[in-house]
């Protein structure tokens, strides 16, 4: 065969496989569902300053509502160890309601002693107490709560103490969360776990409650356990101003036994080896705040809040108090999320503890 047809015929050849390879084939059609982040985020104390997530230099984890209740969990505790990346809890207190909750090796934990290095504020008060920093998640009703954010790292605008983040949670209010909403769970020893809230508005009023009770006898020997929690919003909105006022309390009474030793447990799981070891918590918190947009991008926000709470441990016969009570102002560039801002504010203005041991 000549040269110039066989040069011919591999040209061909070799256009007849590029033909073949560039030949369109079907794809298989994927479909990605993504969750999408509330814009804007309220990112400081107070509600002066929000930001979209996307804008904030680190990861922002948030729960809603919606997760809370999916969840059918009954504990802050509980619900932050199973829903959030890094968060672990640690439950050798043997209670859902006093465990110990490690972000990225920093913690917030109801027991004292334990080295604190998160800062934990609801509607904007900051709920680590006076003494110890401890945080007592069981007074902070979950059926009252409109979301999680979580915070990483240190950062000055949520107080002292804030070495490893920030975990910042919002109430619900009547206006995005009317309609009444009642559950009832039961299970073994005796646990008993119910929730009401109701929420509505009219105009530009709103209000909303949340009731919560849990109770039971504990799998191990002597450790019953009582919490009762009740929450009150009231919120009134115009074209340029907005108010809320807020009411907490809570009474519960906690028996957590603490680690046996291997020996005891293994001839009876349920033993205790030191009983009773018990917290009676209690909270009242009061928190008044307001809002006046100047313009779209310029607004003051203010906030007046006490908080009074009291702990008694029976094991050490210790009774601990701690009151709180705060003025904040917040002025905002950049609300609804364009990215520039500035914040000051006293919160809070005094923080007083007193200890008592016997």
């Amino acid at each position: 065969m000549p040269a110039h047809a066989l040069a011919a015929s591999s040209a061909l050849f070799g256009g007849l496989c590029l033909s073949c390879a560039l030949a369109p084939q079907a794809l298989e059609s994927i479909t990605v569902r993504g969750k999408q982040q509330r814009k804007p985020a309220a990112v400081g104390v107070l509600d002066g300053m929000s930001l979209d997530l996307t804008q904030l230099p680190g990861n922002v984890q948030s729960l809603d509502a919606e997760d809370i209740r999916k969840s059918r969990l009954a504990s802050i505790g509980e619900l932050l160890g199973a829903q959030l990346q890094s968060v672990n809890i640690n439950d050798y207190q043997g209670n859902p309601f006093q465990v110990d909750v490690s972000f990225r090796g920093f913690s917030a934990s109801p027991q004292l002693g334990t080295p604190q290095g998160l800062s934990v504020l609801f509607d904007g008060v900051r709920v680590n107490e006076s003494f110890g920093d401890v945080v007592n998640w069981d007074l902070l009703p979950l059926n009252a709560i409109a979301s999680f954010d979580v915070f990483p790292g240190s950062n000055p605008l949520y107080g002292l103490n804030t070495l490893g983040g920030a975990l910042v949670i919002r109430s619900r209010n009547g206006f995005d969360d009317a309609g009444v909403t009642v559950s009832m769970q039961g299970g073994s020893w005796g646990r008993k776990h119910g929730q009401l809230s109701a929420g509505g508005n009219k105009g530009p009023a709103a209000a909303f409650f949340a009731l919560t009770g849990f109770h039971e006898d504990g799998w191990r020997d002597n450790s019953p356990s009582l919490v009762q929690q009740a929450f009150t919003r009231l919120d009134l909105r115009g074209a340029r101003a907005a108010g809320s006022f807020t009411f907490l309390i809570a009474g519960n009474d906690l028996v957590g036994n603490g680690m046996t030793p291997t020996t005891l447990y293994a001839q009876d799981p349920a033993a205790v080896f030191t009983s009773p070891d018990r917290t009676d918590d209690n909270a009242l918190q009061f928190n008044l705040r307001g809002q006046f947009d100047f313009t779209e991008q310029f607004n003051l926000t203010a906030r007046l809040y006490r908080r009074d709470s009291d702990r008694g441990d029976c094991s050490s016969c210790c009774c601990r108090q701690g009151r709180s009570l705060g003025v904040g102002l917040c002025t905002g560039f950049g609300g609804h999320g364009r990215g520039r801002g500035f914040a000051f504010g006293l919160d809070p203005v005094c923080r007083a503890s007193g200890a008592l041991f016997c």
